[in-house]
């Protein structure tokens, strides 16, 4: 009996040795990796241009060099150039699709798949307008190496309520949000994008619905935070000027 016990004891020994091991060399090899969209169009263009100056040299404040996809020009160069060293232009907008979040998720796929990260670095995929007040949320990462999907919990959003939780249960903010790279073209490789357009789903939804799904199976770990310490203006269709938008902070 008392060999037993031995075996079961060591047997754990091991495997928390293997874990830890395995944690060690998962956070020695990865990389957090800030990779913004960006949408060069002319309208309010000198004030989007501001916005993402802003955000990029804040990220580079935090001892990151930001990456940028870039969904609308094609091919550069743009001022972008001066912000990153980093910037992909990408082919794959379609702006005769109603559904923002199938080209979202087509140029982002490119973008990330031209970068070439190592399949274990944690991407933290902003949306290039919007900017850090801190680096809490880079430092939460940095701080749980063996999580590989955060998300800002559902109840911290600015101004939800009990009808919109009960009425969307698969919700999350894409503003900013982080995932292991290898989850990340696993999740935007796994998206029907005509079934999206068909029936206008939502991108928010969708990301949401892998994530959840993959951690309830075990073959993610995911981690809800309370807040995300970023500021933005949510721009919607673009008609109404910038300035007369509300600032939100999440």
């Amino acid at each position: 009996m008392a060999l037993q016990n031995f075996a079961s004891r060591k047997d754990v020994i091991i495997h928390a040795s293997y874990s830890l091991s395995l944690l060690t060399m998962l956070s020695a090899s990865a990389e957090i990796r800030i990779v913004c969209t960006a949408a060069l169009i002319d309208t309010q263009a000198d004030r989007r241009a501001t916005e993402y100056t802003r955000s990029l040299d804040i990220i580079q404040q935090f001892g990151y060099m930001p990456y940028v996809v870039e969904a609308c020009k094609k091919q550069g160069p743009t001022f972008l150039e001066a912000l990153s060293d980093h910037v992909f232009y990408s082919t794959m907008n379609n702006a005769a699709l109603r559904n923002k979040g199938v080209n979202e998720a087509k140029t982002f796929l490119q973008g990330l798949k031209a970068f070439g990260f190592d399949e274990n670095d944690m991407i933290v995929k902003l949306t290039g307008r919007y900017y850090f007040t801190s680096d809490y949320f880079l430092r939460m990462i940095e701080k749980n190496p063996d999580i590989d999907a955060f998300s800002l919990r559902t109840t911290s959003f600015p101004g939800i309520d009990a009808h919109t939780l009960s009425t969307h249960p698969f919700d999350m903010f894409t503003g900013c949000f982080a995932l292991r790279y290898k989850h990340f073209i696993a999740m935007l490789e796994s998206f029907d994008l005509e079934a999206m357009e068909r029936d206008m789903e939502c991108i928010e939804w969708a990301c949401d619905r892998y994530i959840r799904t993959m951690h309830q199976k075990g073959l993610l770990n995911a981690l809800y935070v309370d807040k995300l310490d970023v500021q933005g203006k949510v721009f919607y269709s673009g008609d109404t000027p910038l300035d007369e938008l509300p600032l939100w902070t999440w």
